[in-house]
């Protein structure tokens, strides 16, 4: 699993279309922490305040409510790859 991330250098759509072209050469997920935050943002309607930690003036780092559903979210597509993954060995379609 790649863990891709939105962030500020110099081409995020480029390192985001480069990780997604090695990640399926390598036929690994990818795990799109950006586009899940946009969704809760965007879909959800949950504010930025709720998602940023109070305590960062800058405004950079995610609130305890964030790290959990994201660490939540991670989880559950851990266990539903293994499980994927489980369920093709016993098959035998590895």
């Amino acid at each position: 699993m790649i863990w891709l991330f939105q962030n500020s250098s110099n081409s995020p759509l480029g390192e985001v279309l480069a990780l997604t072209d090695l990640a399926r050469k390598m036929e690994v997920n990818i795990f799109r922490r950006f586009e899940l935050m946009k969704g809760w943002h965007e879909i959800e309607e949950v504010s930025f305040d709720l998602m940023v930690d109070p305590g960062d003036p800058p405004r950079l780092h995610d609130s305890n409510w964030s790290t959990q559903r994201l660490t939540g979210t991670l989880k559950d597509q851990i266990v539903s790859g293994v499980a994927m993954a489980l369920a093709a060995q016993k098959s035998g379609t590895t």
